[in-house]
């Protein structure tokens, strides 16, 4: 299908006003505004905003508006967000879902960022695999071990190279399948090129940095690597890709120092830059023991990817920030409960609490802990589960009793709490929930 067609579909354009639509809640919601116009009214008119904007993306004639930097902190870092109009969002957001379907003929099925029925879990679980295979093969111990590389790029987004010279061009134009002097290749040039303003009015270059923030954006973070998946599938290792995070794993050292060599070579030819500081080979392995012949190697059992931590046990646990901010916050209930009722009972007020903490866990609930979704269907360390198990024990025990340590446990025993006060155990339901 030609892409005039594909971006004529009305149907996309519905579904994109129903994501942001449900993005987009309460106060959100009302903050949505372009060129004097509220996204809730445009959702009073829907049918004929539709066919506005249909329209306008059918004959090619669609051109957004200015979007404005912002500053956020996003997923543990400062990041400068492209603000765009509500009818910006929804153009840009038929035309990336049209380059994510014609991407998946080019992508390798080890990248799992921004695409359909993908995720980071999944690519943490695929490692976890890579583990308990390696394990499997080598019944020696001793012998049992993987070099991997682990790489992200400089500030990836904001430096894509997007002037006359930039390899981008050529090769969205070649997915698009679109002539150059087409006109719906000059709406999606200028979707990739919105006009951008910083905070006090003033317009910003648009020689490099797609906008972050932007649905189209991430096809492009996707498409623009594509030669660092060929590289790196050609060493038949194990790799995966997330946006510009990256991760290389072989027994042979010599081949993972390829990796690093090819990494350079794309990054070079790409215009882009690694990051130093997270550019490192180590050497994983169930006892974190010495590379062999390579000591100079960082040894280690778990190694830090995607957000979680993946054991040579092939057993996923929360990496220490989110384990130690998921404790404070439980921990945090609990007293703040036990505080609401000091004439009750102990074993009342345990009660209470247990309720309390399995109610955190509630994936329906806003009130829930965090990163409960992890703790819940990710995690799979028996270790991490146990100890937290001991630990709501512990202060339930001591929130109900107000005595201090294990000393708690002598008033509301640890079995009491479990059958008496009804505290869910979350190993036991790791321990029931389906491989």
């Amino acid at each position: 299908m030609k892409f005039e067609d594909d971006v004529a579909d009305l149907s996309r354009v519905h579904r994109q006003i129903d994501g942001l639509a449900s993005r987009a809640k309460g106060r959100r919601l009302e903050l949505l505004v372009q060129d004097g116009v509220r996204f809730t009214q445009l959702l009073m008119e829907r049918e004929s905003v539709v066919r506005v904007i249909g329209r306008a993306l059918a004959d090619a004639s669609y051109r957004p508006g200015v979007a404005r930097v912002s500053r956020s902190f996003i997923a543990g870092k400062w990041r400068d967000v492209a603000r765009l109009g509500p009818l910006d969002v929804i153009a840009h957001g038929v035309v990336a879902e049209i380059l994510g379907e014609r991407l998946e003929h080019h992508l390798s099925p080890r990248v799992y960022s921004y695409r359909a029925k993908r995720s980071p879990w999944q690519a943490l679980r695929w490692l976890a695999k890579v583990a308990r295979m390696d394990s499997a093969r080598r019944p020696d111990p001793r012998t049992r071990g993987l070099y991997v590389l682990r790489s992200d790029i400089q500030r990836y987004a904001p430096t894509i190279p997007l002037d006359a010279e930039s390899l981008l061009w050529p090769e969205l134009r070649a997915i698009c399948e679109l002539d150059e002097s087409s006109p719906h290749w000059e709406m999606v040039r200028s979707l990739v090129l919105q006009e951008l303003v910083d905070a006090e009015g003033a317009s910003c270059s648009r020689d490099r940095g797609v906008l972050f923030g932007a649905p189209t954006s991430n096809a492009l973070m996707n498409m623009y690597l594509i030669p660092l998946d060929d590289a790196f599938d050609a060493l038949r290792g194990a790799y995966a890709r997330f946006g510009d995070d990256v991760l290389f794993a072989h027994f042979d050292l010599d081949v993972v120092k390829r990796a690093k060599r090819e990494l350079d070579r794309v990054l070079v030819a790409r215009r882009l830059e690694p990051n130093p500081d997270k550019v490192k080979i180590f050497y994983w392995n169930n006892a974190a023991r010495p590379a062999p012949h390579a000591p100079e190697i960082e040894a280690v059992s778990r190694l830090a990817f995607l957000g979680g931590w993946v054991g040579f046990d092939g057993t996923i646990s929360l990496p220490p920030a989110k384990w130690r901010a998921a404790l404070r916050d439980l921990r945090a209930r609990i007293r703040r409960t036990a505080r609401l009722v000091p004439d009750a009972t102990p074993e009342a007020r345990a009660r209470i609490l247990a309720g309390v903490t399995n109610a955190a866990f509630d994936l329906g609930s806003d009130l829930s802990v965090s990163y409960k979704e992890m703790l819940i269907d990710l995690v799979s360390d028996r270790a991490q589960l146990a100890q937290l198990d001991y630990l709501l024990a512990l202060w339930i025990a001591e929130a109900a009793t107000g005595a201090r340590g294990p000393a708690a446990f002598r008033r509301l025993g640890y079995r009491w709490l479990r059958r008496r006060a009804g505290l869910e155990s979350r190993l036991v339901a790791r321990n029931r929930r389906p491989p």
